[in-house]
């Protein structure tokens, strides 16, 4: 049984290939009792809402046809307090799932209407920018969820060095992120020092790395810091007239 993937409406271009179709097409289809393709299935690419989803998985309930077809995952996105995003449209990931003692696994659900598809894409394939934000939430929600989770301050995360190698077009079909902390060092109570890298992943092969290294804090400790340093940035820039 082939695959028909549901993917949102900026990717135009990338909705002309064979066995694709727009999320508002199905809605359509669906809403004008339309019969689904013949020994096909959908399942969830890029670009669709959570909100979206959920609405058409409950209009098909009473639709046998189009019911038996349905292969969307649940979309158990990371929350704001593990990717730090308030809308719910930014967040990227799934909750990180731990496959070894350092080593993570999250599916990419990329919503049309995040901050990084609005105004660079091509039609096709991901923006690479949206990438790189899949990544940083990847480390955001991990750390969160495993190492900071029983310390009852914030973290605030620092990056201090980050590189990313693309090796092929991702397109907006199933990606994951496989995850990798490759040291951690604790240097006080909730303060600790990464590197980690990332493997984004399409059809079992590896389309980007990315690496990071990166420090978080307790967020009482670095506002201090912060602070003052915007302090002194503000007066060296007011000398400078």
């Amino acid at each position: 049984m082939g695959k028909i993937y549901v993917v949102g409406e900026r990717f135009a271009r990338f909705i002309e290939n064979e066995n694709v179709i727009s999320i508002n097409q199905l809605e359509k289809n669906v809403f004008n009792n339309l019969p689904p393709k013949v020994d096909s299935v959908y399942v969830l690419g890029q670009g669709v809402s959570a909100e979206r989803v959920n609405a058409l998985l409950k209009s098909v309930e009473q639709n046998e046809d189009y019911r038996s077809k349905m292969r969307f995952p649940d979309l158990d996105k990371s929350c704001k307090n593990l990717v730090h995003k308030e809308n719910l449209a930014n967040s990227m990931i799934s909750k990180p799932i731990k496959l070894t003692n350092n080593h993570y696994e999250a599916n990419v659900y990329i919503d049309d209407q995040c901050d990084e598809m609005r105004d660079h894409i091509t039609g096709q394939h991901i923006p690479g920018m949206a990438i790189i934000e899949s990544c940083r939430q990847m480390f955001l929600a991990v750390t969160e969820l495993h190492y900071l989770k029983g310390y009852k301050q914030n973290g605030y995360f620092v990056i201090n060095k980050n590189t990313a190698e693309y090796f092929k077009f991702i397109f907006p079909l199933d990606i994951k992120i496989d995850y990798t902390v490759d040291s951690v060092e604790e240097n006080r109570p909730g303060s600790f020092k990464f590197t980690v890298s990332m493997r984004v992943k399409q059809n079992e092969q590896i389309c980007a790395e990315l690496c990071y290294e990166f420090s978080t804090y307790e967020a009482d400790f670095l506002k201090g810091k912060e602070s003052q340093s915007a302090l002194e940035a503000i007066n060296m820039a007011s000398i400078k007239i």
